[in-house]
């Protein structure tokens, strides 16, 4: 958002046209981090990054282990093994293993990460995807992958018709109470013809029953004040067993946040990855 709006790319929100902003939405995303009194952004959606697996090809509980991010270094999965190929998930996910700040400046830590990646690679084959957590997880190409707590709690929609559901119970997911939260957001592009309109469109999105709706398809879950953990799974939007892919209000009090990194700083990261990518899987 600050990269777009630099490049007068987006249009300031009038809030007047957007009152469910703060009537239905989480105190801390009406004024997030990121774009501090929703200038420019509405929030859509908020997940949480952990790692995702199947208890059928995975005989421990993953979330038991003293650190479970040590399973993605396991050479027991060797070969079934899967990150985001995304540079700041993938390193932020080295960083939070190791108690370290996932918007470190320090070169110090940036090739601390670059190393643990390396050798991620070498002891476990680790293959980079988009779509290992919702799609490579139910068609098994993965037994273990770093995942967005919405993409597990969608992959039930992914499993082959005679599992669809996980009546099995066999996907699960775990997230460290401090992992890394996020939101995705709406914007209004600077050259929209219809700002109006796109206001309305907005509004109608942060609508409780318009905004469950939607939740009820992409499964990536909405920050309504009005929703209870509890009932999601009750009213049947999240399997019981994926109870832990729902995201409370406390996980933006508690939880790694990202922040835009100056451009140098950056460009240690992208150096890091791309050493990383150079050797991995595809």
């Amino acid at each position: 958002i600050p990269k777009l709006v630099a490049a007068k790319l987006l249009q300031p929100i009038n809030q007047a046209y957007v009152p469910n902003l703060k009537r239905n939405i989480w105190p801390e995303l009406v004024d997030p981090w990121y774009d501090k009194g929703s200038r420019y952004s509405v929030p859509y959606t908020v997940y949480t990054t952990g790692i995702g697996w199947r208890a059928d090809l995975v005989d421990e509980d993953i979330g038991a282990r003293d650190n479970p991010y040590d399973v993605l270094w396991d050479p027991a999965y060797a070969g079934k093994v899967g990150i985001y190929d995304d540079y700041r998930e993938a390193m932020s996910m080295v960083l939070v293993k190791n108690n370290l700040d996932v918007n470190t400046s320090k070169t110090k830590d940036i090739n601390f990460v670059r190393n643990e990646l390396i050798e991620m690679a070498e002891k476990v084959n680790v293959r980079t995807t988009i779509d290992g957590a919702y799609l490579g997880i139910p068609e098994q190409r993965f037994a273990v992958h770093q995942a967005w707590s919405g993409d597990l709690a969608g992959a039930p929609y992914y499993m082959p018709d005679k599992e669809y559901g996980d009546p099995d119970g066999v996907l699960r997911y775990w997230a460290p109470p401090d992992a890394v939260v996020g939101s995705d957001t709406i914007v209004i592009p600077s050259g929209a013809k219809n700002p109006v309109l796109a206001h309305h469109f907005l509004n109608y999105m942060l609508d409780n029953k318009h905004s469950l709706k939607n939740f009820s398809w992409l499964l990536y879950q909405p920050p309504l004040k009005t929703i209870s953990p509890p009932k999601l799974v009750s009213d049947g939007y999240i399997l019981p067993n994926l109870r832990s892919t729902i995201v409370e209000k406390n996980n933006f009090n508690r939880g790694a946040t990202y922040t835009a990194l100056p451009p140098a700083v950056d460009a240690k990261y992208q150096d890091a990855w791309a050493d990383f990518k150079s050797g991995v899987g595809k």
